[in-house]
């Protein structure tokens, strides 16, 4: 499915707004990168909004926005892209392995952040994912590859997360620390 994004530039940052789906906003400092997180942020704010069980909007086709002089008028200077985004479905449970280690590295980064194991690990998915396609977009567009800003952004978390831990006077590099133990703490 696709939705129309209506494209603006300022200060050199690119921005994706949704007319049909308020609130969905993506940001990038190239249109190729501008593209690929545009798709995430949609599929991810719809995602949200099933979990929250919000109706979902229905877009309109491109003859109704084009009969909108609302729509027309705020296109006016701007750039318009049709979106892909897969529409939310209902989570499905899976079994996965995983090495025991890193597991409770897992374990213990989803109760630093107060959030379930398999929140945690879908949220890391969608970041890789949206971090894979930028930089694959980037490699086809220079054929050098070079840090995005999302991965910069993990990065910036994780090091705050292992500040937290300092803070709290855990050792980030402690693997027998369990998730009760950042409970009782209050992380």
């Amino acid at each position: 499915m696709q939705v129309l994004a209506v494209v603006r530039e300022a200060n050199g940052t690119f921005v994706a707004s949704f007319p049909d789906i308020p609130g969905a906003t993506a940001l990038a400092e190239n249109l190729d990168q501008l593209m690929a997180r545009a798709s995430e942020v949609l599929a991810g704010h719809l995602d949200a909004m099933v979990e929250r069980d919000v109706e979902l909007p229905l877009p309109r086709t491109l003859a109704e926005l084009t009969a909108d002089p609302a729509f027309r008028r705020h296109v006016e200077g701007a750039m318009v892209a049709l979106v892909s985004y897969t529409p939310p479905a209902k989570p499905v449970r899976i079994n996965i392995t995983v090495d025991k280690s890193l597991l409770a590295r897992i374990d213990r980064a989803a109760a630093a952040v107060d959030e379930a194991r398999s929140g945690y690990i879908v949220e890391a998915v969608k970041r890789r994912l949206t971090a894979d396609a930028t930089a694959g977009q980037n490699r086809r567009a220079s054929e050098t590859p070079r840090l995005t800003r999302s991965s910069k952004e993990v990065d910036a978390l994780f090091e705050s997360f292992e500040k937290a831990l300092r803070d709290a006077g855990f050792d980030p590099a402690d693997r027998d620390a369990r998730p009760e133990d950042f409970r009782r703490k209050g992380l």
